[in-house]
């Protein structure tokens, strides 16, 4: 599978295109034509392509003939609307027709061609249609995994960031949940390090938390430190030993501007070196043309991880869910909708569902779950509960060792680092 995106979501992927007609050499034409713009699926019926979005809910753009034997391209425009899916719906048709035109827009179709159409026609069509979805098309292989990248502000940092790939030193600035960590991750993939490995450490940990001091560094390409004006003093040795050494990447992370931290005590020398390369990751707020396709991306996840049909969101709860500020970025929003994920009824997420205060998960009793599927919502709810708990506990004690959280938490540091890893909780190994 190619998914290079970014995360209607963590967010970009690549679009995927579903061609439905009965000719298969029109599905091949079709097929080389459009396979610039994302992934393409087939199918030669409409119960054939019923049946592939029954199992693929990733599909962005559907390019259907009219006249099929066992039902035409209007019933499956029909099928669609019905299942109340968000997919731009592509008529074709051998007959110029205004009348049948007229009733395909009235039914819900995106547009509608006559054959022979100009293959730029096509391509047009397609495109507007993707980008309808929030999805970038086109040669997306450099895009970070799961990101949605389509906003001016993220295509801007990645035209930097691709700038960089081969730099031995980074600094990645961003609020907490802006995907600093990603944002290394794919600067690692790009570069000529990719078939080494990627390293992660959280630079708030204790040293007896941090297996930078006991990890032997051989395979390890790059290196990315979560929080790094944090290090303590004997692991910021370790880190301008390793840039000294030229042999490894290293790749820093910070929530803080370098100028709050400059004159803290930190090693000066690490500190120049540090600052001397930037590159800042924008956060949620800033990323508005984004954001609907960042949450249809979620709540793709939430379904696939459920098991249950995908989800669907109303007007209201959308237009609240878009005008929220998002302080805590990606994060916040995934908890956000996990939350209402949890609530929902019939697979619907209304406004009542959607809860912005981070207090509110407490308040969720299993009593409120609607019974359809309710085993599964309740080991969202368990899972959900975990990972807050581990938040408040980071929140209200941010410069204790995982040990220490562990303990406080009741448990031990290697489960609450397993748990952590599961909720990707601190950018730690």
């Amino acid at each position: 599978m190619n998914e290079t995106t970014v995360n209607k979501g963590d967010l970009i992927r690549t679009p995927h295109i579903l061609v439905v007609d009965d000719e298969v050499a029109m599905v091949r034409s079709l097929e080389l034509l459009l396979r610039p713009l994302g992934e393409i699926h087939k199918a030669y019926s409409v119960p054939e392509a019923e049946e592939l979005l029954a199992k693929d809910q990733r599909v962005d753009c559907i390019v259907t003939d009219v006249s099929m034997p066992e039902a035409s391209g209007l019933e499956l425009v029909d099928r669609v609307r019905r299942r109340a899916l968000d997919i731009p719906v592509i008529v074709m048709t051998a007959y110029s027709s205004v009348p049948q035109a007229v009733e395909a827009m009235q039914r819900g179709a995106f547009e509608y061609l006559v054959k022979p159409f100009e293959n730029a026609e096509m391509v047009d069509v397609v495109k507007r249609a993707i980008s309808k979805k929030g999805i970038a098309y086109g040669e997306t292989k450099t895009l970070p995994q799961g990101w949605i990248c389509n906003s001016r502000v993220m295509l801007e940092f990645l035209g930097k960031a691709e700038k960089l790939v081969e730099s031995s030193s980074v600094l990645l600035l961003g609020e907490i949940g802006a995907g600093k960590g990603r944002a290394a991750r794919w600067l690692h993939e790009r570069s000529s390090r990719s078939k080494k490995e990627f390293f992660s450490i959280d630079g708030r940990a204790h040293e007896e938390d941090s297996t930078l001091l006991t990890r032997s560094l051989s395979k390890v390409g790059t290196i990315f430190i979560a929080e790094v004006f944090s290090l303590t003093k004997r692991l910021q040795d370790k880190v301008m030993e390793i840039i000294t050494d030229k042999k490894i990447s290293v790749l820093a992370g910070s929530s803080s501007t370098p100028t709050l931290q400059a004159g803290q005590g930190f090693r000066e020398d690490l500190f120049q070196k540090l600052t001397s390369l930037t590159l800042r990751v924008p956060s949620l707020s800033e990323r508005s043309e984004d954001l609907e396709a960042i949450i249809w991306e979620a709540l793709s996840h939430l379904s696939k991880k459920l098991k249950v049909t995908p989800f669907q969101i109303d007007d209201h709860a959308m237009m609240a869910l878009k005008s929220h500020s998002y302080p805590g970025n990606i994060r916040e929003l995934e908890s956000i909708l996990e939350r209402a994920a949890i609530e929902a009824k019939a697979g619907v997420i209304t406004e009542e569902n959607i809860q912005f205060s981070t207090s509110d998960l407490k308040q969720l009793m299993p009593f409120s779950i609607p019974v359809e599927e309710g085993w599964k919502r309740l080991e969202l709810l368990t899972q959900s509960l975990e990972k807050e708990l581990i938040l408040r506990a980071l929140v209200k004690h941010p410069d204790f060792s995982n040990t220490q959280i562990a303990n406080i938490l009741g448990t031990t540091r290697r489960v609450l680092e397993l748990r952590m890893k599961d909720y990707h909780i601190r950018e730690s190994s």
